[in-house]
């Protein structure tokens, strides 16, 4: 594949935002697509998955889009939420040399210095405030410079936790709870997990008897699948001993 950088807009789509909500957006190279409006950043991500099963995986799209052929399944379009900003659950901003606290810029650059993200949570924007304010004063009195990720993971209750070894707690469908380390991989949009789920035990379904969640984590798919009682066995496959204790502790939890 081929990279570039934009130097001029000449013809201007109509999907074109030109003022993203985010101040940092272009700079900071967490957001690609804050210039589009949802419908085509949803439009973009399914048109990749496409692409990646055509190109690196050998499919046709045709086959893709004939439900059933070769055993491939169809590319649904890309789902969302009414959620478009302010609904991610955890960040991890990184601080390094000077006082910068943010997020690596476009094409591996320096840290763009980041006051608020407006894709996290107004909680762990809050949070983010302040630990800021501390951290840059540390930095400054201390001399220390340090490549360092932080963390901060909003829980069920609103709580905003910054140690990745402390224990938080989610509720998701049919009172379902999941303990897990506030560091470990968990879905970051809390909006999308019972729709997530319903999609998932829908496809599943239909004459099917055993469930596999690959790539387990802590269970959310198998558990949920279990709590149905409507497969003869339900397996989580992980490869992170920490995820798997997890995992075996939640199904403890939610017998």
């Amino acid at each position: 594949y081929s990279e570039a950088s934009l130097v001029e807009i000449i013809s201007s789509s109509e999907s074109r935002i030109h003022d993203a909500p985010c101040p940092h957006f272009g700079s900071c190279g967490g957001c690609q697509y804050q210039h589009m409006t949802i419908e085509k950043q949803r439009e973009w991500k399914t048109n990749q998955v496409r692409d990646a099963m055509e190109r690196i995986g050998g499919f046709s799209v045709t086959h893709l889009e004939d439900e059933g052929a070769l055993g491939c399944p169809r590319i649904e379009h890309t789902l969302g939420t009414n959620e478009i900003y302010k609904y991610r659950s955890k960040l991890t901003p990184r601080y390094s040399s000077g006082l910068e606290i943010g997020f690596q810029s476009n094409n591996n650059g320096p840290l763009v210095d980041v006051l608020s993200c407006s894709l996290a949570t107004d909680a762990i924007n809050e949070e983010y405030s302040k630990l800021r304010l501390g951290l840059q004063k540390y930095v400054s009195r201390s001399g220390q410079h340090t490549n360092k990720e932080l963390l901060f993971r909003e829980t069920s209750d609103g709580t905003v936790v910054t140690d990745p070894k402390e224990f938080v707690t989610t509720s998701v469908a049919n009172g379902l709870k999941l303990s897990f380390r506030a560091g470990n991989f968990f879905q970051i949009n809390p909006y999308m997990l019972d729709k997530m789920i319903s999609l998932a035990l829908q496809a599943a379904t239909p004459g099917m008897t055993h469930f596999i969640d690959c790539y387990c984590g802590s269970g959310l798919f198998a558990l949920a699948a279990a709590a149905t009682g409507g497969f003869d066995s339900c397996v989580g496959i992980e490869i992170n001993k920490g995820a798997i204790e997890e995992a075996k502790s939640n199904a403890v939890q939610n017998e």
